[in-house]
């Protein structure tokens, strides 16, 4: 009897040797055609590497042909991955998020044209289930954000240190209850700063909204220990109404950069 049962677990042991073989072997496979996919794009588009910790995606053909050829497969764990000027509907960064997104990146940076709703995207929840996969930073610039999308966002985000919304035009008709979305909260750093070049000035010209945003986030314990500093630069609003506005929510703790 106890013949048998070492015999079995010495079926066992080798059972799982060869799937750890096969799975290393697998993962050189995908590597080395991942490599080699890499190259042929960065080939068409070698402008774009900002440095080896960085990497560009923009909507062009040569990204299309890049995401088609992937197939599925990951892209390589990088530092910072950015994404600029794509439509509201595009098939290949959704099955580029869904699919082929790093399973790590310290940052993601969205870009796109002044005003884009990012609601009417096609890709907006393929960005919240990659959410995990964004260890420090997430910054979205020159996006239109209703007060729905704004809390899914950051409630799927909330783990980042930093979360930027550069020239972004934020819709907060009501105060948001922040409660329950910003559980364990560890964000520290939230950016609303504005483009001197934008013709988009949230801050400035919806200072009503400004405050009922200030409002949800005063209503989240948790992003109360944890927020550090807002950025208002470039916005034209007083700083030092700013933080009086912080103050009368309780962030009186809260460092506002920037601000007139």
């Amino acid at each position: 009897m106890e013949s048998m049962t070492e015999a079995i677990e010495e079926k066992k042991a080798k059972t799982i040797s060869l799937e750890k073989s096969f799975l290393v072997k697998t993962r050189k496979q995908d590597r080395a055609c991942f490599d080699s996919i890499l190259w042929s794009y960065l080939r068409k588009r070698i402008g774009d590497i900002l440095d080896s910790e960085e990497f560009l995606f923009e909507e062009y053909p040569e990204f299309i042909g890049f995401s088609r050829s992937l197939n599925h497969i990951r892209f390589i764990d990088i530092g910072c991955i950015m994404f600029i000027f794509f439509k509201s509907k595009n098939k290949h960064l959704v099955d580029f998020f869904e699919f082929s997104f790093p399973n790590k990146t310290n940052m993601l940076s969205l870009w796109n044209n002044h005003g884009f709703n990012l609601n009417r995207s096609n890709y907006f929840n393929s960005l919240l289930r990659l959410s995990s996969k964004v260890v420090h930073e997430v910054r979205l610039m020159f996006f239109s954000i209703r007060l729905p999308q704004l809390k899914k966002l950051m409630a799927a985000f909330k783990h980042v240190k930093v979360m930027r919304f550069d020239s972004c035009e934020l819709s907060i008709p009501d105060v948001p209850n922040l409660s329950k979305a910003l559980k364990n909260c560890q964000i520290q750093e939230l950016d609303l700063s504005e483009d001197e070049d934008s013709d988009v000035y949230f801050l400035r010209d919806n200072f009503d909204q400004f405050k009922n945003l200030v409002q949800g986030l005063a209503s989240s314990p948790d992003l109360s220990l944890s927020l550090k500093t807002v950025n208002i630069a470039m916005s034209e609003v007083n700083q030092n109404e700013a933080e009086q506005l912080f103050k009368e929510n309780q962030l009186g703790d809260v460092k506002i950069i920037g601000g007139i």
